[in-house]
Formats: structure tokens, sequence, C-alpha cells
């Protein structure tokens, strides 16, 4: 089982770092208490950011720490940790959310008629909720 999982791309994520938003490209995965985002600026080790997925009907905001920065392609790949355990829960939480949010999203596409969000979380749990890999943190938090 992957250590890792990946954010469905068509849920928005963002970032504010110094007080200037912008948009992740690209979330690519989620583990130990951290993750990975793809995005056109390089943050130095030890910015601290805020994570937003604004389109939930909760928004999800929670700070991180930048522990790597490398560019790839002309864009930069940025390793960040959370704070403290239960942001990376929340985070975790969050993630489960936006992948059931995709799926509602694209069995509407199939069907061309909406979806209760319920009814999208029962059936991607049912599918889907025991191949989400269970992501242990270490005792540091990290």
């Amino acid at each position: 089982m992957r250590a890792y999982i990946r954010h469905p791309i068509d849920v928005p994520i963002n970032f504010e770092a110094d007080e200037t938003p912008a948009p992740i490209k690209a979330l690519k995965d989620v583990s130990h208490g951290g993750l990975c985002f793809v995005t056109d600026r390089c943050l130095p080790n030890g910015t601290r950011i805020k994570l937003e997925i604004p389109h939930l009907k909760h928004p999800f905001k929670e700070e991180c720490v930048v522990v790597w920065c490398r560019e790839k392609n002309g864009q930069y790949e940025i390793g960040v940790k959370f704070t403290d355990k239960a942001s990376a829960f929340r985070a975790r939480m969050i993630e489960q959310v936006c992948y059931i949010e995709s799926y509602k999203r694209k069995r509407e596409e199939e069907t061309g008629r909406s979806m209760a969000w319920k009814t999208a979380a029962e059936e991607w749990i049912k599918n889907y909720g025991a191949h989400f890999p269970e992501i242990k943190m270490e005792d540091d938090g990290t």
C-alpha cells in the first residue's frame, strides 16, 4: 500500500505566505504530518504558510512550515509539515472530503443528475474507503 495519497486536482487548494495568497498547481501527496505541493513560487525553509481549501462547506485553513523546496521543470515542489498532530489529522480528514467531492462531481457529470453529498460519501466510502491508506505520524509531529 502507498505511504501517501494524491489529492484530486479538481478541488482547488491555495496557500498564503507573507500575506500573499497563491494557488497551488497540484497537491502531490500527504504523508507523515505534512504534504508536498507544486507552485510557481520558491519558499525558503522555515517559512510559515497557511494552507486553504476554500470551496468546502467548512473551509480548511491550517498553518504549516516549509521544510524543503526543489525546482522542477520551471515549477517548485514544496514540502511542508503541519505544526501539530491535530492539524495533520484535520488535513487527513479534509483529504478524504476532497476525494468524496471529486467523486460526487464525476458521478454528476456521468449521470447528468445532481447527487446528494451524503449519498456520494456513502458510495465513495463503500467503494474506496478500504483503499484509503492510513498515515501514521512520528512522535515529533512530522
